[in-house]
């Protein structure tokens, strides 16, 4: 038995599909604070903080509701759990609470607390790469700090983190100044959104005697990656990868409209991946559009003999892998970028690629990836993560990368667009 509380959940609120204004998301999480405060002085720490267990009444009163799953701190450091049940919410977790349910200190609810404040802020749902990019700098150092991936460098106390809500609430400037920039934000994902599902590509086409496999993380307001799949002359596949724009607004959709369109009638008969460069070079170049340019790196894979033909026009090298070796070789080849010079020559490079080979293709956000203490996410541990798992499909070995990612880079915003291609060779 519980108290009635009339009102709906936090759950209920966010699906009506709108972002709560930021005055009143931090009203809601300072409420939530003040009452894990209380629990956690009494030792219970809740481990199930979610919007479907926050209750909002009619005067906006806060409820945290659903202990079932609580757990009491003791002196003696053993766990009393009031469930032998092994529950919790997966996506608003802590990594802790994942792999021990039952051994986890009142730092679990901060986590779940700075994950519900991201939801709340972003209209995102949590889960992989958070998209804190999307989050003014001043809350998303609060977030930031809730959700740190190793539970010391989280707060210390949830009384900590409230005191550091309210000093930013005291300024009503602040919040104004960040509601216009989050709403700025929402315009320029929203026209994102509508890019990547109009320009593209809905599936990747499957290669004859390959395994391919890729996933794509954008980051919204600070990246511009562009990738196309196209089977060329039939019995070709080109695969393009590259940086169009460095953030959304019109200006940028309509170039890569153009980008998309030209790439497209280029490469459709054209198995040379450099005059299929050239071609699109002229196209932009002569014309001057929107005195913009584009880098990419493509290649052509000849479905029959299993040749690789490369062309990386100011852009990446592609990374092969053989069988026989745990060392990557790269390949690039001469260029500018694709609208600066008009009659330019790109490079051509080509190879055989046999069984079990590995192709990379990658963009800079990978690398530009940090975690916590500002490392990066180097260039040998992707490719040691791709050799530890090099005898797995392609898509395997892809989403090997993007966990090792999302551990590596937890609670830290995504710097860059994310993507990548492993193309294997099967038979």
């Amino acid at each position: 038995v519980m108290e009635f509380v009339k009102g709906k959940s936090l759950r209920d609120k966010l699906e009506t599909g709108e972002k709560c204004p930021i005055k009143e998301s931090l009203d809601i999480i300072r409420q939530v604070c003040e009452a894990l405060e209380y629990a956690h002085s009494k030792r219970i720490v809740h481990r199930d903080i979610k919007p479907e267990n926050i209750l909002i009444d009619e005067n906006n009163k806060v409820k945290v509701v659903d202990f079932g799953i609580a757990r009491i701190e003791n002196n003696s450091g053993k766990s009393l759990t009031l469930t032998d049940v092994v529950m919790g919410s997966p996506l608003y977790m802590s990594p802790e609470q994942k792999s021990d349910f039952k051994h986890v200190d009142h730092r679990a609810d901060i986590y779940s607390v700075g994950v519900v404040l991201y939801e709340m802020i972003s209209g995102e749902l949590p889960g992989g790469l958070m998209k804190l990019e999307l989050i003014p700098e001043d809350i998303r150092t609060i977030i930031e700090k809730a959700i740190a991936y190793d539970p010391d460098d989280r707060y210390t106390s949830i009384t900590q983190m409230k005191n550091d809500v309210a000093r930013y609430v005291s300024s009503e400037l602040n919040i104004s100044k960040d509601q216009a920039k989050l709403d700025e934000i929402g315009e320029s994902a929203k026209l994102r959104n509508v890019m990547i599902e109009v320009m593209y590509p809905k599936h990747i086409p499957k290669i004859e005697n390959f395994d391919i496999a890729n996933f794509y993380l954008p980051a919204c307001g600070v990246g511009g990656n562009y990738y196309d799949v196209i089977t060329v002359d039939k019995k070709y596949t080109g695969i393009l990868v590259g940086n169009v724009f460095e953030k959304s607004d019109v200006r940028s959709a309509v170039f890569l409209a153009m980008i998309r369109s030209a790439f497209r009638m280029a490469a459709e008969t054209e198995p040379n991946p450099a005059e299929v460069m050239k071609k699109v070079n002229n196209l932009l170049s002569k014309e001057k559009l929107m005195d913009r340019f584009a880098v990419f790196s493509y290649i052509v894979i000849n479905n029959e003999t299993s040749m690789l033909s490369v062309c990386t026009a100011g852009y990446r090298p592609i990374g092969i892998l053989r069988s026989n070796t745990n060392l990557f070789e790269y390949k690039s080849t001469q260029g500018l970028g694709i609208g600066i010079i008009e009659d330019a020559d790109f490079g051509l490079y080509s190879c055989e690629i046999r069984n079990f080979d590995i192709i990379l293709m990658s963009s800079a956000g990978i690398e530009e990836t940090k975690n916590l203490k500002g490392e990066r996410f180097q260039k040998e541990m992707l490719e040691g993560k791709i050799v530890e798992l090099r005898e797995q499909k392609s898509a395997e070995i892809a989403e090997g990368v993007k966990k090792s990612l999302v551990k590596f880079s937890a609670g830290v915003a995504q710097q860059d667009d994310i993507t990548l291609f492993i193309i294997k060779k099967i038979s």
